[in-house]
């Protein structure tokens, strides 16, 4: 009877002893994801307009989310969705009448404001990416993974749906990474207004997509950017050592045209 109390007392400790350093060990979500390097982006497209020599100026706003992705001596970069850098074209007919030029801020989570500018972007059927720079910036910088994302892996997304973000706050949304469509990586995670541009993280916390639209009909399916372009056009913007326009044109050649996914049901967040 001694000898069974005691194993069942050894047992006891041990169970113990092992949850504790389990939990002594467990690291949160808070503590993996790269809050420091999340960007509020502030758009504001100015069109200046003129009637008879009489001109008036009027003022449309968009928010967006970005993450850092590098910091050098020229400043931070910010990765966001392109469509956020797009500059609505004026039809010929009324250049003469018509002026419009966008302004771009970034907000840290410090509730630091920074104006920034456009390094380069891509908006078309294929991509949907920008890099903004801030000149005055020295932010922390995300890492990027190296290894591919699989299907079914878990992901994290530091976001603002709907303009909610706040000094020292954002929020934390996840999902799986479902796999390709038709030039676009697959996320089950919401996404809303405000979300577009927002980076996507892997289980470390390093950055393996960027949220650009989300279906319409189903808005817990959000799109971004392929893990392997994106790489490719951060090092083309940021390092200059990659000539993506190549590469792009080189893919064209080799893959055989494909169905894209219907733009009537996606929609820019």
């Amino acid at each position: 009877m001694d000898a069974f109390k005691k194993i069942f007392i050894l047992f006891i400790a041990c169970f113990i002893f092992l949850s504790c350093a389990h939990n002594k060990h467990e690291t949160s979500v808070n503590q993996i994801l790269p809050r420091k390097s999340f960007a509020f982006i502030k758009k504001t497209v100015i069109i200046r307009s003129c009637l008879k020599k009489i001109c008036s100026n009027d003022k449309v706003r968009a928010v967006g989310s970005g993450i850092v992705v590098a910091n050098n001596s020229q400043g931070s970069y910010i990765l966001t969705a392109g469509h956020l850098c797009n500059t609505p074209t004026i039809p010929k007919i009324f250049q003469n009448k018509l002026n419009i030029k966008s302004e771009m801020q970034i907000v840290d989570m410090d509730g630091d404001d920074y104006d920034a500018e456009i390094v380069d972007y891509k908006f078309d059927d294929k991509l949907d990416v920008c890099i903004l720079r801030a000149e005055d910036a020295d932010l922390e910088p995300v890492e990027i993974a190296k290894a591919m994302v699989k299907k079914g892996d878990k992901v994290y997304n530091l976001a603002a749906p709907l303009g909610i973000w706040a000094e020292g706050m954002v929020p934390i949304l996840e999902g799986r990474y479902l796999g390709e469509m038709h030039s676009h990586a697959l996320y089950s995670v919401p996404a809303a207004p405000g979300s577009s541009g927002s980076g996507l993280f892997n289980h470390r916390g390093e950055l393996v997509g960027v949220v650009h639209s989300v279906f319409m009909r189903f808005k817990n399916i959000s799109l971004s950017v392929p893990q392997e372009k994106m790489i490719k056009f951060i090092k083309l913007t940021v390092e200059g050592d990659y000539d993506y326009d190549k590469e792009d044109e080189d893919e064209d050649e080799e893959e055989e045209p494909d169905d894209e996914v219907d733009e009537s049901d996606i929609d820019f967040p």
